[in-house]
């Protein structure tokens, strides 16, 4: 056989797995060898561009460097009213300590709480939550949207919430506490051997999360260079040259790496996605995109920044209404491929041109 089963922990999710998988991936996939398929990289359009993160050992909001490592988070807003940067706070939560104080601890949400307490466990320091990075009502917020690309393809890993409903859930297995799931691995000795169920796979784990319906975290899962997915059943890792591990199978010592490319788990993506034109990226991008919700629809452009600011590097040209401007007479020949609406604002107006999708 060429994989073997894991039993996964009830109670505590193997931190020195979770850690191995980052160290596989980082030894195989040098971060600097080309991380995208364009000709410029990533970053080039973060100079200038003022990056914050949480100093998890300070419990501070600290300005960071392009070549600090640091840990961003995937969640799903709402549940609760959280804690938020604003110019009005800004520079206390810049204080040592400040997320310990009780004022900003009772607003800061569950998920966001179990992250830090996540990646202080994996060895890393260094968190980024668009919540408290970004100056909420900051005259340079437009700047922060523009580069969401840089902020998640500069991440060394993402951490994604897919259990979470809201941004007040636990996250099981890791997070201070220690909750374990609320359905363990089933298992029963047969014969003098342990069986257990398998567990869902990690597109079967998608397909029952809310995190993955959101229009804000496609670009959150789609420009991280790697995911580590925290499910209701099991942990999986996930990173841009395809390796896919998770806790129930073991596939570390494989040359497999992987189930193999599943078509779902890699709709949508615009990285490794060999023999297809510039323009098929982006078009697929669009459809996986438009597939999903958003609550205001003002937001439509503004959740798909990330992905515009990056394929401007293949286009060579900007973006107009989310169609490149370079090849506008390709791109005003899309078509639904459900049923859709024209996108209004909360009250009622349209908001962009009927030849925009």
């Amino acid at each position: 056989m060429p994989f073997s089963g894991r039993r996964v922990s009830e109670s505590l999710a193997d931190l020195n797995l979770l850690k191995g998988w980052i160290k596989i991936c980082e030894r195989d996939h040098n971060d600097y060898e080309e991380i995208s398929r364009y000709d410029s990289p990533t970053l080039w359009k973060a100079q200038g561009y003022t990056l914050r993160v949480i100093d998890i050992e300070e419990n501070c909001i600290v300005i960071a460097g392009w070549d600090t490592r640091y840990v961003a988070l995937s969640y799903v807003w709402g549940g609760v009213d959280q804690l938020r940067a604003v110019i009005a706070n800004e520079r206390e939560l810049a204080t040592e300590g400040a997320l310990l104080q009780e004022k900003y601890r009772e607003l800061l949400p569950q998920t966001i709480k179990d992250a830090m307490c996540l990646a202080a466990k994996m060895g890393e320091r260094y968190l980024w939550v668009d919540s408290l990075c970004i100056i909420q009502d900051g005259p340079d917020i437009g700047n922060d949207v523009q580069n969401m690309d840089s902020i998640y393809g500069g991440a060394t890993w993402c951490l994604v919430a897919a259990s979470a409903n809201g941004a007040n859930d636990h996250l099981p297995r890791i997070g201070c506490l220690n909750l374990p799931c609320e359905n363990a691995q089933q298992a029963a000795i047969v014969q003098e051997r342990e069986l257990a169920v398998i567990l869902p796979t990690l597109t079967a784990a998608f397909h029952s999360s809310r995190w993955n319906t959101r229009a804000w975290t496609y670009q959150e899962r789609v420009l991280s260079k790697r995911l580590l997915i925290v499910s209701e059943k099991q942990i999986y890792f996930n990173c841009f040259h395809d390796y896919t591990f998770c806790e129930d199978i073991e596939f570390e010592s494989s040359t497999t790496k992987s189930h193999g490319a599943n078509s779902e788990e890699r709709a949508g993506q615009i990285y490794g996605v060999d023999g297809l034109t510039n323009f098929e990226v982006y078009a697929r991008a669009v459809e996986a995109y438009s597939a999903r919700n958003i609550t205001y629809h003002e937001d439509a452009l503004k959740a798909f920044a990330g992905i515009m600011a990056h394929l401007e590097t293949s286009f060579r040209g900007l973006f107009l209404f989310g169609l490149p401007d370079k090849e506008l007479d390709q791109a005003l020949l899309w078509y639904p491929t459900s049923c859709s609406h024209p996108r209004q604002s909360r009250d009622g107006k349209r908001l962009f041109p009927s030849w925009s999708w």
